[in-house]
């Protein structure tokens, strides 16, 4: 079976879990790379792992691989994972998707990408990454601030909340985070849509999440006891959209979140390739658990074919 990168939340994420688990490297606990003398290994929790040009490595994250396997030294897991990235292109196995690839679209960089926006309009991006912030002149639209990704270093238990800024105001950023400001849509509807590749085809899941508007509440701290509809599958505008925008990124495994404004038109507001849908309800998540096992499965019969 493929050697899967992921991070501990697949442990509980579902009981097909432990059927990976053999040839599973969690990279927010400790590991360790060996890379010398024409060999690269991979160590975790007493195991080894030779990795050689034959390895299918299939990488499934939840939360930035260099944050949290060393809570106490971040810069020791970024230099183990960059290490690990080494190791990977030096025994010449196959990835997918390709760490930059995934470190892209993670970083929230690809939402600046113009390419990718024939299909769907994405609203005017500005990614903020450090202490000095923004003048209201470079955002002369109302815009809406929303956290892009994770934590640089440890803050405790903060997480900014998104929050709709006035045209022409300032913003100073908090130096742990990167943020992500858009030009404010006003949405009729808010949809999320996971897209997992099986084979040489896709399988997607489109859910109707609550609508924030103005207030901007984070949906995932409000829908535990909401009974979510997959309102589309595969083939939908949505689904085939997201689809597509997996294929750009080179990415096999892809969930966006989409608003749709008063006259119906998609916007895409986010990308994550690292989508997590634990916090959903039961048959939801069992939804994507289906996704993603057939999707792990399929990688499986690649690496057993000759």
């Amino acid at each position: 079976m493929p050697l899967l990168l992921t991070s501990s939340d697949l442990q509980s994420q579902a009981v097909w879990a432990s059927e990976f688990q053999h040839n599973t490297v969690f990279l927010d606990r400790p590991y360790d790379v060996v890379l010398g003398n024409g060999e690269a290994w991979i160590a975790q929790d007493g195991a080894e792992r030779h990795l050689g040009p034959s390895d299918i490595v299939v990488v499934l994250l939840f939360r930035a691989p260099w944050e949290p396997a060393h809570a106490d030294d971040p810069f020791r897991s970024l230099e183990s994972f960059l290490l690990l990235e080494e190791a990977l292109d030096f025994a010449g196995c196959a990835v997918r998707p390709g760490l930059r690839d995934w470190r892209a679209a993670y970083s929230k960089a690809a939402l600046l990408r113009n390419d990718l926006f024939a299909r769907v309009h994405a609203p005017n991006t500005i990614l903020v990454d450090g202490q000095a912030g923004i003048a209201g002149a470079q955002v002369p639209s109302e815009y809406i601030v929303k956290c892009g990704y994770g934590v640089h270093r440890s803050v405790g238990d903060l997480r900014p909340r998104p929050s709709v800024i006035a045209a022409g105001t300032g913003f100073s950023p908090n130096a742990s985070y990167r943020y992500v400001l858009q030009d404010y849509v006003e949405p009729v509807a808010e949809c999320r849509v996971y897209s997992a590749k099986q084979g040489q085809s896709w399988k997607s899941a489109v859910f109707a999440m609550p609508c924030g508007a103005r207030d901007c509440p984070d949906w995932r701290f409000t829908t535990q006891d909401r009974d979510l509809q997959v309102v589309a599958d595969s083939h939908s505008e949505l689904a085939e959209i997201n689809e597509a925008l997996a294929e750009d990124l080179r990415l096999w495994y892809l969930c966006s979140d989409f608003i749709l404004d008063a006259s119906g038109a998609p916007h895409l507001v986010d990308l994550n390739p690292h989508g997590s849908w634990r916090w959903l309800p039961e048959q939801a998540a069992a939804r994507v658990d289906d996704l993603v096992k057939e999707s792990l499965l399929s990688f499986d019969d690649l690496a057993s074919k000759p």
